[in-house]
């Protein structure tokens, strides 16, 4: 009879530690309001001066996730996938759909400073990949690239004109970051 009960015991102690584990599993799930709220938070705007915004339950790589949209007034784009489990941003991406006519040009050097201050970073926690000028829709960019020890990979491209951000792009673990580190590593 002793072997029956501890055995009967065994059974209720694993069911019990696994309603335990399923309930704060969702528990800790991240809703559609707070995937909203991360992304606003992360991008520096406040919900009044957003026109629109959506945000989608998806899957990432077997990766639960919220796919989150919104546009300023001001005509900005932005777009992130927010880690429906624990809220972590995987991505990010910030597109500017007006300049202004005027502004003082500015150098690739200033350009690689404004990306740093916005990305929160200093030139020797970076590995540069993209360092150049293109023209676009008639405009001239400054296209930088980099990424962090971590592999986390920025892309800007900056107005040349004013020295304005024009678009960004956040990947919280790039594999084309590892593939470069791997090169420079056999270098």
């Amino acid at each position: 009879m002793r072997k029956k009960d501890s055995y009967l015991l065994a059974i209720l102690m694993t069911g019990l530690l696994t309603i335990s584990t399923i309930s704060s599993v969702f528990a800790a799930q991240v809703t559609e309001g707070n995937a909203k709220s991360i992304a606003l938070e992360h991008a520096g705007v406040d919900m009044e001066n957003v026109s629109f915004m959506i945000a989608e339950q998806d899957t990432d790589d077997g990766t639960a996730v919220f796919e989150v949209e919104f546009v300023t007034k001001d005509y900005e784009e932005y777009e992130y996938k927010i880690q429906a489990e624990y809220g972590a941003v995987l991505s990010a991406e910030y597109e500017r759909n007006t300049f202004p006519v005027s502004g003082t040009e500015v150098t690739l050097d200033e350009a690689k400073d404004t990306v740093l201050t916005h990305a929160g970073l200093d030139a020797d926690q970076v590995t540069f990949l993209k360092q150049e000028s293109d023209i676009d829709d008639g405009r001239w960019f400054y296209e930088v690239e980099f990424y962090t020890e971590d592999y986390q990979k920025y892309e800007y491209a900056i107005d040349q004109k004013t020295g304005e951000i024009a678009s960004w792009d956040y990947d919280s673990d790039s594999s084309s970051a590892r593939r470069h580190a791997a090169l420079q590593k056999k270098k």
